[in-house]
């Protein structure tokens, strides 16, 4: 009989280059995923609903004097029983049990259980102590410090926290992003040697050429438009670089929770002559649509957020593979890479005037020769080493 694994996943499976990774991972380990998302339908993957959250406004339509009565209730006892709830894992049981009335009639063989998102993994374990299945945690970022810059973050961080101390010993493996984020993994949490294992968010090879670079340098960033990176920076650059010589593509996804954001930023583009902005791709395209491009250019914030400091994205990658050059602030995770294999420079300081004079200091023979060595490293960096090392758990269930 063929085994399984269940993939607990607050979204959709095609927008999550990690999940998707683990999902072929699954595959050449010989096993069926079997995925509660936000997806319906995806190739090999047996696909389920996940139970929302939350209990609703229900009351809202009932008459008047219950109304009220429901209301007062909600403002005074249901917080008290919430916070028990809450500190019981009440919520995760009962969503545990959602799904188990699902699958424990099927006949899947359940050996794993994997949790994406830290605030997941108290679901997933109740899950997997019921079917005697490991339990798996792929990290996408060290969560306690998620969005540590706003306010009211404190009561979040205290509950990932203790998720993290009641839940995370219990892993089987845990798969990390970077190793600056494995590492406070491990001190925060006392985690045992060798529990986690190093899986980068490496795009899968692509089989494309340098395109000839363009007299008029042409620089390019991809990405979802979130508040807390300060994109604008990027805007500020281009304003502080010769115009005659370089050209800026900004490739931006609106942030579902901050359309206005997003506005701001098209509104900024429109302004400049040399700055475009370029309709967005699936993830899929990214790399094959970004070759025609010189050189990905990144600069964000990364002066109060733990995560942001240890960033290691997907887009670093997607340049890597689309051949592109780069040029980028001085981030930990991402300067290993892009000197390690000379595929670009990083400028001594995070701001604007720092990353637009390396900017302004490239020639194009500089871009050919960095777009040749991002040639070379592709095969090196492939996203399909990552998939390989996963396989080697599943394998060992």
């Amino acid at each position: 009989m063929q085994h399984s694994a269940i993939i607990i996943c607050d979204s959709y499976i095609e927008k999550e280059p990690r999940v998707v990774k683990e999902i072929e991972a699954l595959v050449l380990a010989g096993i069926t995923p079997i995925a509660f998302s936000y997806t319906k339908s995806y190739p090999g993957v047996v696909c389920y609903d996940l139970p929302q959250r939350g209990a609703g406004n229900k009351h809202l339509s009932y008459p008047t004097v219950i109304r009220k009565s429901v209301s007062a209730y909600k403002r005074t006892v249901e917080p008290v029983l919430e916070k028990v709830k809450a500190d019981n894992y009440y919520y995760d049981k009962r969503f545990a049990q959602q799904i188990l009335a699902v699958v424990e009639h099927k006949d899947y063989n359940i050996t794993s259980v994997i949790a994406h998102h830290l605030h997941n993994l108290p679901l997933s374990y109740f899950i997997a102590k019921r079917l005697n299945a490991r339990l798996i945690f792929n990290a996408h970022e060290f969560y306690p410090e998620q969005f540590s810059e706003y306010e009211g973050w404190e009561a979040r961080r205290k509950r990932l926290n203790k998720i993290g101390k009641d839940f995370l010993g219990s892993c089987y493996k845990i798969f990390n992003v970077c190793q600056g984020i494995q590492d406070r993994y491990e001190r925060d949490f006392s985690l045992a040697a060798g529990k986690q294992v190093l899986v980068t968010n490496a795009t899968v090879y692509k089989n494309l050429q340098p395109t000839a670079t363009h007299d008029k340098i042409k620089l390019v960033h991809h990405g979802i438009a979130n508040k807390n990176r300060k994109l604008e920076l990027m805007i500020q650059i281009a304003d502080a670089v010769d115009a005659n010589r370089f050209e800026f593509y900004f490739m931006l996804v609106p942030s579902p929770h901050d359309q206005a954001y997003f506005d701001y930023l098209k509104a900024e583009i429109d302004k400049r002559p040399h700055c475009f902005l370029i309709p967005p791709v699936s993830t899929a395209a990214i790399c094959e649509h970004i070759n025609r491009f010189d050189v990905g250019f990144y600069m964000y914030d990364n002066s109060s957020n733990f995560n942001m400091q240890h960033y290691l994205p997907n887009k670093l990658y997607e340049f890597i593979q689309a051949r592109l050059g780069i040029v980028i602030g001085p981030y930990v995770e991402m300067k290993r890479v892009v000197e390690g294999y000379d595929i670009g420079y990083v400028a001594g300081e995070n701001t604007v005037s720092a990353i637009a004079a390396l900017i302004n200091n490239l020639t194009k023979e500089d871009v050919v020769r960095l777009k040749a060595n991002a040639h070379i490293a592709a095969e090196s960096v492939a996203g399909e080493k990552e998939v390989e090392k996963m396989a080697e758990v599943f394998k060992t269930l």
